[in-house]
């Protein structure tokens, strides 16, 4: 045992990096952790907050190749994590000196690496500063990743701290290098590609020694300065791509690329053990093509090809719409023809009908049913029957046929409603247009009803005319006393509701038919005895379901401190809908209503710890927390 660090006893040194010193610490009880802390290049004002920021970011991951963050010890100056411990690690850059690994160990190892990124990503965390240092190797042989959630470390030294960061810069993307404070999971995988190469080579991937000339020397192209395999090649020409668009886009194509399936493997190109010429030639000018065109070229070829995409997306668009307006131009010009050509043929028919008259006083020859009928249907376009005095109208010569055109409206806008001609339901009128109802006899009186539930009935009698249009409006006005159905949401300010002062009250969510008018509500919450009232006016143009934002409501405060802080510190404040956890003292504004309140502290007893608070208008909710060690 060395000298005691922040109250535990040091067993070794594990890792003394430019920005992390891990050691492998033992309590008094015996239990063993792993402790980070700072190197104290970085001890300064903002220590605390940077270690802190980590501890928000990477607390709660687990997984086989992450080392899980158990615990922040804060009660120094120089704030520290405590990490699970894994019996006999060692940082990978060690284990690399004494063990060389083949290219299968390397792409086994890169497979860990990002499975352990993946499993971050989905839980919204990033590495932010991966490195030599965050990679440990296990005596089962396989990876472990430390330090999730270093991003605003990673930022703050390469704005403040530059020279201890140029390990970080050799293997970080020149977009990472551009921006430190933004990071995605492309430049991740960029810094994962310029591993994989330090590992398959020995060397690094750039040579520059400044962050500027680091920048311009990965816009460009890289380059190997030993010989690799096809498949390592391939891998690494999507990782350490310049442009951030062409690498991979996530982990999963990373892992298949590595690993495909047996189907994909069956016909994959890095599974033949000699590349055929011609995939050869096609991979050799791929990367003369790389080397020929710089970056500085990359960004005009871009956006001449985004231009020229652009246009032709317009023209087609153009196009399009012309195309569209011209047909529709068509079809009615065709529609008007044929109604003209039909009115010119019933003419020409009753004008030759009269003639025949006038030559043949006699009675006319017995004509056939069906011809009748198919010289009715030739001049109306419709099969319709209409009995007039015991006789059907096609049995009648000359009778007309034209179409009445019926539309709803409310408030000057088309609705749906029912159409009834003579207590028949003809069909339905439609947001679109009116409803065509074809076949009604010129000359001839029908009653025309139009129906909507919730409205007044619209009844019109009207005489059909041959020769002008027959169009109706029916103005729909809405009955006063309609009931309609309405649903009032659940709150977190209320279980209860109470309408117009009827009792009892009734549970929420609830569904419930009211007139149109004014209406009283009286929200209540039967555990805080909370109770509130508000007036609700109901027209035709009000929402069916009602519900209240509790900030409508007032708007109340919380404070949270601890009854000792000078002897424990703090401790955490969850509370849901918040962005993160809090720590104490805690003091914020909160709208009315019921909150799920968490006080804890890893290795400390709170009372109270798990809680439900009520938060009512104007009020000051003041909790003073106990808290002991267990």
């Amino acid at each position: 045992m060395t000298d005691p660090l922040h109250g535990y006893h040091i067993k070794a040194t594990l890792l003394n990096g430019p920005v992390w010193q891990l050691y492998e610490v033992e309590t008094a009880d015996g239990q063993t952790f792993w402790l980070a802390r700072l190197h104290h290049d970085f001890v300064d004002d903002q220590s605390t907050a940077l270690v802190q920021g980590c501890y928000r970011e990477g607390y709660g991951l687990r997984h086989p190749h992450i080392v899980e963050l158990l615990h922040l010890d804060a009660d120094e100056r120089t704030p520290c994590l405590l990490y699970e411990p894994s019996k006999g690690a060692v940082p990978l850059f060690q284990y690399v000196v004494d063990h060389p690994p083949d290219s299968a160990t390397t792409a086994q190892w890169v497979l860990q690496i990002c499975q352990a990124l993946q499993h971050a990503y989905l839980h919204g965390v990033p590495h932010g500063c991966l490195g030599w240092s965050s990679l440990f190797m296990t005596t089962q042989g396989f990876i472990k990743v430390a330090f999730f959630g270093s991003s605003r470390l990673f930022a703050y030294g390469c704005q403040n701290r530059p020279s201890l960061f140029m390990p970080y810069a050799l293997l970080s993307s020149p977009q990472r290098l551009r921006t430190p404070d933004k990071v995605s999971i492309r430049d991740e995988l960029y810094t994962l590609g310029a591993l994989y190469y330090q590992l398959l080579t020995g060397d690094y991937l750039c040579q520059s020694r400044t962050v500027a000339e680091l920048i311009a020397e990965k816009m460009e192209p890289w380059q190997t300065r030993k010989a690799l395999g096809e498949k390592e090649t391939l891998l690494l020409d999507r990782l350490l791509e310049p442009n951030p668009s062409l690498r991979f886009s996530n982990c999963r194509e990373v892992i298949d690329a590595i690993q495909p399936s047996e189907l994909e493997a069956a016909a994959d190109p890095w599974s033949e053990k000699e590349p055929s010429p011609l995939k050869s030639w096609l991979f050799g000018w791929r990367k003369k093509a790389q080397q020929a065109f710089s970056f500085t070229f990359v960004g005009m070829k871009r956006r001449t090809a985004l231009t020229l995409v652009l246009l032709a997306i317009f023209v087609f668009v153009a196009l399009l719409v012309t195309w569209i307006s011209e047909l529709d131009h068509d079809e009615w010009k065709d529609q008007a023809l044929y109604q003209a050509f039909i009115s010119e043929q019933d003419s020409l028919r009753s004008l030759e009908m009269r003639n025949q008259k006038r030559a043949e006083p006699a009675s006319p020859a017995v004509q056939d049913s069906r011809a009748l009928f198919h010289q009715t249907r030739v001049g109306s376009g419709q099969v319709r029957k209409e009995k007039t005095g015991g006789a059907s109208a096609v049995d009648t010569i000359g009778v007309q046929f034209v179409p009445l055109m019926v539309s709803a409206q409310i408030d000057s806008t088309l609705t749906a409603a029912d159409v009834y001609i003579n207590d028949k339901l003809e069909g339905q009128s439609s947001l679109s247009g009116p409803l065509i109802i074809q076949g009604l006899s010129a000359a001839r009186s029908y009653t025309v009803r139009v129906q909507k539930q919730g409205y007044a009935v619209w009844q019109k009698t009207i005489t059909i005319s041959a020769d002008a249009d027959n169009v109706l409006q029916a103005r729909l006005l809405p009955l006063t006393d309609a009931l309609r159905r309405y649903t009032f949401s659940r709150t977190s300010f209320a279980d209860r509701i109470s309408i117009d002062g009827k009792l009892p009250s009734m549970a929420l969510p609830l569904e419930v038919d009211l007139a149109l008018g004014i209406h009283e509500l009286r929200y209540i919450d039967t555990v805080s005895g909370f109770q509130w009232t508000t007036s609700l006016t109901l027209d035709l143009n009000s929402a069916r379901t009602i519900y209240y934002q509790p900030e409508q409501v007032g708007m109340g405060r919380l404070a949270v401190v601890l009854a000792n802080p000078a002897r424990f510190g703090y401790a955490f404040i969850y509370l849901p809908g918040q962005s993160r956890t809090q720590t104490t003292p805690f003091r914020q504004p909160l709208a009315v209503g019921r909150y799920a309140l968490r006080i804890f502290r890893d290795g400390y007893r709170t009372v109270p710890s798990d809680t439900t608070i009520f938060i009512k208008p104007n009020e000051d909710l003041n909790i003073v927390v106990q808290m002991s060690p267990m």
